[in-house]
């Protein structure tokens, strides 16, 4: 919030009716904060006004002094000249209280830009800290990219087992239908032999005793040949069936484990990502207090260069000042040479 010249008169009032010299630092202190130029411009109009409140009230001579000085001129130039000498006197004591106060307000402006030095100093230092922040976080940024990097590699590479797993899994399906194949084979076989005995039955009646032996020991000799076919092909994909269900479970598994890894990396990457996210907010905050401080250092220069015009000024008022008491002993020192010349 702006600080109005009135708090700033107020403040100033208290601290000179406490007995205190209100000077910038100790209206400022008293106010907690605000911009030294204007407590500097505000406190300019609140000794002018104090000065002009402190002149003696000089009123003319009356009627009557000037009708005695045209009648008597030799007392009234003594008259004048006690006159003269009294608001000399007057005008060095006030000449004398303004280079005091323009000494003072010198003495005041150095202890302002010695301080404004010190906070410009101290400014540096914190720009010069959070420049250090900043390279840490960018720092921990790049490492964390590099995390990122690595459980998306280790995510790949579980897809490419899985996909592995998964077109061995189906040679063995492949497999076991061509097994299934070979039994169907099998069966048709017995199949025609059968039609081919009962064919020789009918058409070698009389030899149908020893055709049905032949065909009973044939029958026979085949159904063991198939029941072995059969107990093999059985084997077979039983075997067959073990290594697929062996191999489904192994996928089934690598599959988990795809998918544990694949969230794992998901979740890794969303941790991940919130970090550099949250990293960057930071880096942004440091940025923008940088550039505030910055802000603050550049107008803390301002005010220094400010304070040591003001400085500059209140000399240059003090050797217009000296000029003028200068001026006024030499008209005194010419006028008493005068008086004397006279007598």
């Amino acid at each position: 919030m702006a600080i109005s010249k009135e708090q700033i008169f107020q403040v100033a009032d208290e601290l000179d009716a406490a007995g205190q010299n209100p000077t910038l630092a100790a209206v400022r202190k008293a106010l907690d904060g605000g911009s030294y130029t204007t407590i500097s411009e505000a406190m300019k109009e609140w000794r002018a006004a104090k000065a002009a409140d402190a002149t003696p009230i000089q009123e003319p001579p009356p009627p009557g002094v000037m009708d005695k000085l045209s009648e008597v001129g030799a007392e009234i130039w003594g008259v004048a000249l006690e006159l003269a000498n009294g608001r000399l006197a007057s005008e060095r004591e006030g000449l004398e209280a303004a280079r005091l106060e323009m000494e003072a307000s010198r003495l005041e402006a150095v202890e302002l830009a010695d301080q404004l030095s010190a906070d410009l100093d101290d400014s540096r230092n914190q720009v010069a800290s959070l420049e250090g922040v900043a390279q840490e976080l960018r720092a921990e940024v790049d490492d964390l990219k590099g995390r990122l990097t690595t459980a998306t590699e280790r995510a790949t590479t579980a897809e490419a087992r899985s996909g592995e797993m998964e077109r061995r899994a189906n040679d063995l399906r492949s497999e076991l239908d061509r097994a299934h194949q070979e039994a169907d084979k099998n069966r048709q076989a017995l199949e025609r032999v059968q039609e081919a005995a009962a064919k020789a039955a009918d058409t070698h009646k009389a030899e149908l005793a020893q055709a049905q032996a032949d065909a009973k020991q044939a029958a026979k000799d085949h159904k063991t040949e198939l029941a072995q076919s059969q107990a093999d092909a059985k084997q077979a994909a039983k075997e067959y069936q073990e290594q697929v269900e062996a191999l489904r479970a192994q996928h089934s598994q690598a599959l988990e484990s795809a998918q544990e890894a694949k969230a794992a990396a998901q979740a890794e990457a969303e941790r991940l990502a919130a970090v550099n996210s949250s990293l960057e907010s930071k880096q942004a905050q440091a940025e923008e207090k940088l550039a505030v401080l910055t802000g603050e250092v550049e107008k803390a220069g301002a005010e220094r260069d400010s304070a040591l015009a003001s400085a500059a000024t209140a000399r240059e008022e003090a050797a217009v000042l000296r000029g003028r008491v200068e001026g006024l002993e030499i008209a005194l020192s010419r006028g008493e040479k005068g008086d004397g010349s006279q007598k």
